[in-house]
């Protein structure tokens, strides 16, 4: 497997150093894989809470409860009407 970032690489020989890793592995690594292109690996993105769709849904209902269908149609359309 190679190494995905140069911060990874890095990482290797510094656990070599501390006894955490077999000496020579980051070494074989290199020899076999090749240098990494990136720095670093970019964070993934979070994912969109459920809570906010599960929100929107309960407030429509409590908002047709409370005024009928012509209030649940303001609602799910984002439209304010008085």
């Amino acid at each position: 497997m190679p190494f995905k970032s140069k911060t990874q690489m890095r990482k290797f020989y510094a656990l070599e150093a501390e006894g955490k890793l077999p000496q020579g592995t980051a070494k074989r690594w290199l020899a076999k894989y090749g240098k990494p292109t990136k720095e670093r690996v970019a964070k993934k993105k979070p994912a969109d809470p459920p809570l906010m769709k599960k929100a929107s849904v309960l407030g429509a209902a409590a908002a047709a409860k409370a005024g009928g269908p012509k209030v649940l149609l303001t609602v799910l359309s984002g439209v304010r009407k008085k």
